[in-house]
């Protein structure tokens, strides 16, 4: 999927330009309000996005069941890097 995904209001008023980015953050459910009936029209009109969104989903549940089996299980010196390229302890729900 292009970073530059367009999607439009059809009447040619209003463009918003949706990007990976948004469609990332609409899945963690950090998507501004504002955004999400545009994320949800492209999930509904493109079956190639909603493919991608559903893999992802996936992706992010078996990460989570990974690390839920207890990061303190996990040596340090491996959560070093993952610390030190997030900048934080990952979020474990």
């Amino acid at each position: 999927m292009p970073d530059d995904a367009l999607n439009s209001d059809g009447q040619g008023a209003v463009l918003s330009i949706l990007t990976i980015n948004d469609l990332h953050a609409y899945i963690d459910g950090e998507l501004d309000a504002e955004l999400v009936p545009d994320v949800e029209g492209m999930l509904d009109e493109d079956p190639r996005v909603a493919r991608w969104a559903a893999a992802y989903r996936h992706q992010i549940a078996c990460m989570r069941r990974a690390f839920a089996k207890g990061a303190d299980d996990v040596p340090q010196r491996r959560r070093e890097p993952v610390r030190a390229a997030v900048g934080r302890e990952p979020d474990i729900e």
